[in-house]
């Protein structure tokens, strides 16, 4: 994306979480997940986040104080339709930033 896309595109806001997976017929070895954890009422709910993206087998690029470049493998589709594997980089922000290369 260019500079002006960047500051364009709305954000995604959440929870950044990397993990290993560990079983052992997964198909990839890690993966990063953004997750929104509710903020309502609901004692039970906040517990439970959903997912907002996906990447499988994460690499971080790069990172400093200001926050960090993620690539790795975006899968879309499915359910009545093909699925598609392509690589994607996420440019993640650590609180407030401005967007431009790299923030």
């Amino acid at each position: 994306m260019s500079p002006d896309e960047r500051k364009r595109a709305q954000a995604v806001v959440g929870e950044l979480k990397i993990r290993q997976v560990s079983e052992r017929r997964s198909e990839y070895r890690s993966i990063a997940e953004v997750l929104d954890f509710d903020d309502s009422d609901s004692q039970h709910l906040r517990y439970f986040p959903s997912r907002l993206l996906v990447l499988l087998n994460p690499e971080i690029l790069w990172v400093d104080e200001r926050g960090m470049l993620v690539y790795g493998i975006e899968r879309v589709g499915g359910i009545g339709s093909a699925m598609v594997s392509y690589w994607q980089t996420w440019q993640v922000g650590f609180g407030i930033v401005d967007a431009g290369p790299p923030f």
